[in-house]
């Protein structure tokens, strides 16, 4: 189903989702208009690597390919947990200049574990953050079509970003940025556990298109 009408450009082609994958909604293709954002502000001799993490669906990954074709990131690292996830990202590679592919890796695994060890500039991650006992609560259009794996996490669904955000202070170059897609109701605990981290400055919340706290964003410390 349609979540959203976005702006569409004539040049950009429209990713391939599947039924039962996440489609991206306004908060994420905010998180990752952040990140074009960011590429502009991190000063670096290395290339300019952008980390994606949605767990399970593709639609991150999709926008991601879009991300190095517009933003001129030099490698778009797509992590998701879902194999299928994957294939259907990859499949969208035919979307940008045949050129521009191999810039493009599709790593599978959980949050940022496969990049653990390796440094990158931006991080833009989408991970479940809705709390199991909140599952009645779900609109039908959303609890019967979204994978349940990319919605739900334990700790009154803070799980996932309490394990992803020293993950994202491991990989992150001093003054990367790190731009998280959190429920609105959690957005403030979700800002202390990156301030609590020690290792982010500048945490801030940022809205959606619709007004609504769904990001909380934040700069890597010096090292």
């Amino acid at each position: 189903p349609r979540q959203e009408g976005v702006d569409r450009r004539a040049a950009r082609p429209d990713p391939v989702f599947q039924p039962g994958q996440h489609q991206p909604v306004g908060a994420q293709q905010a998180s990752l208009q952040r990140a074009k954002d960011a590429q502009a502000r991190v000063h670096s001799a290395r290339p300019q690597r952008l980390a994606v993490h949605q767990h399970l669906p593709a639609s991150l990954l999709a926008i991601g390919i879009q991300h190095r074709d517009e933003a001129g990131f030099d490698e778009v690292i797509a992590i998701d947990l879902s194999p299928d996830a994957l294939a259907v990202a990859e499949s969208n590679l035919a979307s940008i200049p045949e050129d521009r592919r191999a810039r493009v890796r599709f790593l599978q695994g959980d949050l940022l574990t496969p990049i653990l060890g390796r440094m990158v500039e931006v991080v833009v991650s989408n991970p479940p953050y809705i709390s199991p006992a909140e599952a009645r609560e779900l609109p039908a259009l959303v609890h019967d079509w979204e994978p349940h794996l990319a919605l739900f996490a334990e700790d009154d669904g803070m799980a996932a970003i309490r394990a992803l955000v020293p993950q994202a202070a491991e990989v992150l170059v001093a003054g990367g940025l790190l731009a998280l897609e959190v429920d609105a109701r959690r957005a403030d605990l979700a800002a202390e556990v990156v301030a609590a981290d020690g290792r982010f400055t500048e945490v801030e919340q940022r809205l959606d298109l619709t007004g609504r706290p769904r990001m909380v964003v934040a700069r890597r410390q010096e090292r």
